[in-house]
């Protein structure tokens, strides 16, 4: 006889139930003289995985004029 083993590994997914929270952002809220070329950088509380789809919508609360910005990970 032959005998023929095979192994298998098994997968865990994790579901995270709770939503990244902000953390910090640079430039700082309210920053002064800060070109306006200048990348901005969002921290979160854990990683952050994005797809083709990603962006962060910023929402001016005087006017509540609103911004999509497309997203890069670093």
């Amino acid at each position: 006889y032959q005998y023929r083993a095979t192994v298998t590994t098994a997968k865990v997914m994790v579901f995270d139930s709770s939503a990244p929270v902000f953390s910090s952002a640079f430039p700082a809220d309210n920053a002064v003289g800060v070109p306006v070329t200048r990348k901005l950088s969002i921290r979160f509380d854990e990683r952050v995985f994005l797809n083709d789809l990603s962006k962060i919508v910023l929402k001016n609360k005087t006017t509540g004029a609103v911004v999509n910005i497309s997203c890069t990970q670093d």
